[in-house]
């Protein structure tokens, strides 16, 4: 059974890239929600952040409780004793994560080629933690990490100024874990204007369709509803921060040329 962990970038059309491969290609299922933040809170109880723990539970608890998503394109429905708060609830543990993916790829399997993790979170988990768990994991999945990269200047705005970015860092992290042929980076330019093949020949899957993505091209004035978390928050980037923005965010860009090798062309700003 496959798993795949889709670990980031948030503010970088990771919910595009959800709907390419969940709802337009049929590749993979998530389950009841895109995220759902589990091996982040098992993170935190395992760093002993507990004001952390305490925090994120409730927001994502409550986040379960009341979410409808009439707006979201539905992938196949779980069938209705299969509840998700069942699976979000304490006391967390791998093993309890692991039943959850399995019990959604019975109810998946004659329609989807694997199910996956789609929690941005994941990609703050730390290399000790994820050595920690891999063992357990690959006892049941065969794991492949896919990564969704924006030009950092514009991700950044985008997070109202957050550094989540450091996509280097995490593409490095993952290659040690779970090993490079296992993990495969995109650059969210470059797929959405067309370049598909090299995700399709690293998931052995044709993918046909691509999903609408608010962010790319830069003049997308569509606001689809389903993408509302692309859109609703966002605000116009004056021309006169590119620049500093960019030397702001230069020790990730050269992190990034030290670990990947280049810099993306449509980064070049």
């Amino acid at each position: 059974m496959k798993l795949l962990l889709c670990t980031g970038h948030a503010w970088a059309a990771t919910t595009p890239m959800y709907y390419t491969l969940g709802y337009y290609n049929k590749y993979c299922h998530t389950g009841h929600r895109k995220e759902n933040g589990y091996l982040w809170q098992l993170y935190l109880e395992h760093i002993r952040d507990i004001k952390q723990v305490i925090s994120q539970y409730r927001i994502i608890r409550k986040g379960l409780e009341t979410h409808k998503g009439n707006h979201q394109l539905k992938l196949s429905p779980m069938p209705d004793d299969f509840s998700i708060l069942d699976f979000y609830d304490r006391p967390f543990r791998i093993e309890k994560y692991i039943e959850y993916y399995k019990r959604v790829w019975d109810n998946v399997k004659n329609e989807y080629k694997a199910v996956a993790d789609f929690s941005t979170h994941n990609a703050g988990l730390s290399e000790e933690y994820l050595y920690k768990i891999k063992p357990k994991l690959l006892e049941h999945f065969d794991i492949q990490v896919i990564m969704v990269f924006r030009d950092p200047v514009r991700r950044h705005w985008s997070e109202n100024g957050g550094v989540h970015g450091n996509y280097a860092e995490n593409y490095q992290k993952y290659c040690n874990v779970f090993g490079k042929k296992n993990v495969h980076y995109v650059i969210m330019e470059d797929f959405w204007s067309g370049e598909t093949s090299e995700l399709s020949e690293f998931l052995d899957y044709d993918i046909q369709q691509i999903s609408e993505n608010v962010y790319w091209p830069l003049d997308n004035t569509v606001k689809p509803e389903h993408l509302s978390d692309q859109w609703a928050g966002e605000k116009h980037l004056p021309l006169d921060m590119i620049s500093l923005i960019r030397e702001q965010l230069n020790p990730l860009y050269l992190q990034y040329e030290q670990i990947i090798g280049k810099i993306p062309e449509r980064w070049l700003v």
